[in-house]
């Protein structure tokens, strides 16, 4: 299965990818940092492949692109840190 993952180098994406090629499948993984969590195996697996971009921006063509299976959704945008007094 080709599974399309946003949010991958994010903690919670990370283990999800890692968990889907353990299982044999490729993972096409969209994230805003160049490798975030993702660990050095993943990144290297030949099953996977990392889009750095940022979902605000117009990403169709991209999605039409890898044609997936299935799509997770984990992609968030992080409010800033209140600053203490």
């Amino acid at each position: 299965m080709k599974i399309l993952l946003t949010g991958a180098t994010g903690f919670l994406g990370s283990a999800l990818v890692e968990e889907f090629l353990d299982r044999g499948h490729r993972v096409i993984g969209i994230g805003r940092r160049d490798k975030g969590f993702l660990s050095d195996r993943v990144v290297t697996d030949q099953r996977f492949t990392l889009c750095q971009l940022d979902l605000t921006q117009d990403v169709t063509a991209m999605l039409s692109a890898y044609a997936c299976d299935t799509i997770f959704h984990l992609a968030a945008q992080q409010p800033s840190s209140p600053k203490l007094s």
